[in-house]
């Protein structure tokens, strides 16, 4: 038995694996409500999308909705960067958006560009 000279020996692993534990704990931190508010912004464009065969419902008034809903959310999305058009049965909704992501020890541009295609009826 040889416990009393294994003292401490595994001391640089435990903080090593420490430190990777708290670097993913806050990068999750950091990364997991920006992912979850993209998230909520695709539906609501896809629900708008859906709902384009509405009377109502005209391209500039989807670029409108989508761009406040971005708003509202706190995403850099521009209005320029909403492409709305509509053919033969379907409703195209395009749009782009870079968000910066403020990881430990660096920050990480996040390019986003979604393309939501829906049948009209």
């Amino acid at each position: 038995m040889q416990v009393r000279t294994q003292s401490g020996r595994g001391m640089v692993g435990c903080l090593f694996g420490a430190l990777i534990m708290v670097f993913a704990i806050v990068t999750g931190i950091r990364v997991i409500p920006v992912k979850t508010k993209v998230m909520e912004l695709k539906r609501f464009a896809e629900t708008q999308a859906e709902q384009a065969s509405l009377p109502q419902h005209s391209d500039a008034y989807i670029v409108d909705q989508i761009f406040n809903k971005a708003r509202a959310l706190q995403l850099p999305l521009d209005k320029e960067a909403i492409r709305v058009r509509r053919d033969m049965g379907t409703c195209y909704v395009d749009y782009s958006l870079t968000v910066r992501l403020n990881i430990p020890l660096f920050k990480y541009d996040w390019k986003i560009e979604e393309h939501i295609e829906r049948p009209l009826f």
